[in-house]
């Protein structure tokens, strides 16, 4: 009778456990689980260049393109991810395997680029699909947003949160090697938007030269916003960090383009500025 009554109760509690804690438990793997898998699913779509695939399965596992960067519920590495895929979507151009030409050129430097200054622009505007700047320019010009720009600005967003800013000589020293590439990849992603606004503001590239088409005589579009904002994540990406070697010439051809554009060297452009700039692309070669 005893032992009838003790195995009562002892079906009674695995039954209460299953019901309540033990369901929880195995719906948090089931979770942990279907994560796994869609962060598999991702990568691969990364891997195989199905850009649009991959951000459709990051943005449902990060909580969606209208979650603050700040509140984005995955993890780093799909953070990481999702930003890698916004850049190749937006722009044809995978950083990823960008970072991995010029980290080839370490010991061997003036590989990838020209040194000449006239070349510096056009180094990172023959890298862009110049017809996406045309397609901005006319969503712009219809419904005040450009899908390209948004992708981009999201993905230097989620990088500029991921990384510290002005990190202190013992903090670069210690960084990882995927630290030191996610600063790389927001300096060169920064750069390549930088550019992108340019082609905006001055009416899109010559496909010729790869050279704005037209001085501007207004911000339509607010451009300078943009580059402002990215004069200070390519500092943060490549000034601050310190990951590049200063003879590399991705760094140097970022960095004169910084530099040509932000003449007091102030850490900011107004359209005047902007707008000589252009004005020297244009007058400094051979146009269309």
């Amino acid at each position: 009778m005893n032992y009838i009554r003790t195995l009562s109760i002892t079906l009674v509690v695995a039954s209460f456990l299953l019901a309540g804690c033990g369901e929880n438990m195995f719906k948090n793997q089931a979770k942990t689980d279907s994560e796994t898998a869609q962060k598999e699913d991702a990568k691969i779509a990364l891997d195989t260049g199905d850009y649009t695939q991959a951000i459709t399965i990051l943005e449902k596992m990060c909580g969606g393109i209208s979650t603050a960067v700040s509140d984005l519920s995955c993890d780093k590495d799909s953070k990481v991810d999702l930003a890698s895929a916004y850049i190749a979507e937006a722009t044809g151009l995978d950083v990823l395997k960008l970072i991995a030409a010029a980290e080839g050129t370490l010991a061997k430097p003036k590989v990838l680029y020209s040194p000449a200054a006239e070349d510096d622009f056009k180094k990172i505007s023959e890298l862009i699909d110049i017809s996406k700047i045309s397609d901005c320019i006319n969503e712009l010009t219809t419904s005040n947003t450009c899908e390209m720009k948004q992708q981009l600005t999201r993905a230097i967003d989620i990088l500029d949160f991921l990384l510290i800013t002005n990190p202190t000589p013992a903090q670069i020293a210690s960084l990882s090697s995927e630290d030191k590439n996610l600063y790389l990849q927001l300096g060169i992603a920064s750069a390549v938007d930088l550019v992108i606004s340019v082609g905006v503001v001055s009416g899109g590239f010559c496909p010729t030269d790869y050279l704005p088409t037209t001085i501007p005589t207004s911000d339509s579009h607010n451009m300078v916003a943009d580059i402002n904002r990215d004069l200070g994540t390519i500092e943060k990406g490549l000034g601050t960090s310190g990951i590049l070697p200063d003879n590399l010439d991705i760094s140097n051809v970022i960095n004169k383009i910084k530099k040509s554009l932000d003449t007091n060297s102030n850490g900011s452009i107004d359209f005047t500025e902007l707008k000589a700039y252009i004005t020297g692309l244009i007058v400094s070669s051979p146009h269309c």
